[in-house]
């Protein structure tokens, strides 16, 4: 199936961002239906025993026993893989309690091994599993987890603030927590076993990069320049991509790569953050 199928879950946690188009599947797990209703987005088939559910007539619904082997979202993922979808994105699956939240994560790579790209999804975090060469094109995100599913897996890293070339990633050693985003494009390259991919955002619009790398960037972009060593580098960050790579000393801009629409905001936030000694 070319579609994408959506899966809704039962947990309170995280909103709905998407909009089914045609040939998209939308299946709600159990109470996950309740938060479709809300978005007035219709599910194609409700999966779960229905314990706390009355189910309009005109509604697809797939009743389990209440005593089962498997969760709501793995019988949901069942059925998007049995009618050949690649694609599925899980909302409302993280947040909850930690056992499920495991277990969801656990039903997002068994199905990844068969062939469907599985993306878990809350507001601020998106989870997902990757094998081969991965890169990233969305900006929106500033911490990266890299964490071997297999028992080890030799990868590199490039343009993250911490880079690695052919290591071996343990299964039981949580090297690759907490990377961060710098900006740039950045890649992964596989060299074999599986991994799983967790992506955090951090409630700012603007981030300050403080540390011995700081200057990558800089010179990515002047590379003939001689670059001050007071100066600071900011990332201008709005929404869902980067406006503006900044070089300031104090409250004074020194040069601006990108949308130079937001000096202005940008100077309000680095004056604040000076008077008040945020850093």
């Amino acid at each position: 199936m070319s579609g994408i199928c959506y899966i809704v879950g039962a947990s309170p946690f995280g909103s709905l961002s998407f909009s089914p188009d045609e040939d998209d599947l939308v299946i709600a797990a159990d109470a996950g239906f309740k938060y479709l209703i809300d978005k007035k987005i219709k599910p194609d088939v409700i999966v779960g025993d229905f314990d706390t559910l009355n189910l309009p007539d005109d509604l697809k619904g797939i009743k389990l026993k209440k005593l089962k082997d498997t969760s709501d979202l793995y019988e949901a993922l069942d059925i998007a893989f049995k009618k050949g979808f690649k694609k599925c994105y899980v909302y409302k699956a993280l947040g909850g309690r930690i056992s499920h939240t495991l277990a969801n994560i656990s039903h997002m790579m068994y199905f990844f091994k068969k062939g469907v790209d599985v993306h878990l999804f809350n507001d601020d975090i998106e989870i997902f599993g990757i094998d081969s060469n991965y890169c990233f094109e969305d900006y929106s995100f500033n911490y990266i987890s890299i964490f071997p599913f297999t028992e080890s897996a030799n990868i590199s890293i490039e343009n993250l603030k911490y880079e690695l070339k052919d290591h071996e990633l343990k299964k039981d050693i949580a090297l690759g927590l907490s990377n961060e985003f710098i900006g740039l494009r950045a890649k992964i390259y596989v060299n074999s076993g599986s991994l799983i991919i967790v992506k955090e955002k951090r409630d700012e619009a603007i981030l300050k990069i403080i540390d011995e790398r700081k200057f990558l960037l800089i010179n990515k972009y002047f590379k003939d320049k001689n670059v001050d060593k007071d100066l600071d580098l900011w990332i201008y960050q709005k929404k869902d991509s980067i406006k503006a790579l900044i070089l300031s000393k104090k409250s004074e801009i020194i040069y601006t790569i990108g949308d130079g629409n937001y000096k202005e905001d940008l100077i309000e936030y680095i004056k604040y953050h000076y008077e008040n000694k945020k850093f």
